[in-house]
């Protein structure tokens, strides 16, 4: 949703389907509700001019399936408005080996039309929080394989707890992550700031990364720069 300075925006629980949260993992918002399955159970933010941009939010343990969302705070919704060069990307073999991404080239189109200063990936996919298993799930993989982006935008690499030792390496040696593994707590509500990696790009083509230790496992990433239409 788009809102405007000085908005409040609540978050009400059904209580029907389960553990529920609402958490920032990218942008200004600070939000971090409760995880809870308590009918009407109510979380609320205002919004103020510190929080203007794209937060993306989502539930941790439900991530996974998709149970994400996106405020947009501020005025000139149009300065956040792009169009890509939606050419289709050739990545030759590089996913080949690729669970998420075998099969299905041009993945980067994805991405959403909207500008982002910044953009994350979870390294140790699918990053889903499993509350009746009490654990977190993941596999050797980057849970966005390919990115879509414009000149000057921050790539943020973030690591799921219990996902093991995962790096990100650029083939052509421009970024390098240190190889990190970030132990998982009992639950969300425990788990201490995940290890985070950026980098930004600026020159245009396509910038393969892969992960040092599982690179001939299929744990590899591609992020595809280029400019907006406008």
């Amino acid at each position: 949703m788009w809102v405007d300075y000085d908005t409040t925006v609540r978050w009400e629980w059904a209580g029907d389907a389960g553990l529920h949260d609402v958490v920032t993992y990218d942008g200004p918002a600070a939000i971090e509700s409760e995880l809870t399955d308590e009918a009407a159970h109510e979380y609320a933010v205002t919004v103020t001019e510190a929080d203007e941009g794209i937060t993306r939010y989502s539930c941790r343990p439900h991530q996974a399936i998709g149970e994400q969302g996106a405020l947009v705070v501020g005025p000139e919704i149009e300065s956040y408005v792009t169009e890509y060069d939606t050419t289709p990307v050739d990545y030759g073999d590089w996913f080949a080996e690729t669970p998420a991404a075998s099969g299905t080239p041009g993945v980067a189109e994805t991405e959403s039309p909207l500008r982002r200063d910044a953009v994350t990936v979870r390294v140790g996919g699918p990053g889903g929080y499993d509350p009746e298993a009490g654990e977190w799930e993941t596999a050797p993989v980057y849970d966005t394989p390919a990115l879509r982006v414009t000149p000057g935008t921050t790539v943020r690499w973030r690591w799921i707890p219990g996902a093991g030792e995962h790096s990100v390496v650029a083939e052509d040696g421009s970024f390098e992550s240190d190889l990190v593994a970030v132990e998982a707590a009992a639950s969300p509500d425990e788990q201490e700031d995940e290890h985070v990696f950026e980098h930004t790009f600026e020159e245009p083509g396509i910038h393969e990364y892969a992960c040092e230790r599982h690179r001939d496992d299929g744990m590899r990433g591609a992020v595809v720069v280029v400019a907006s239409r406008y």
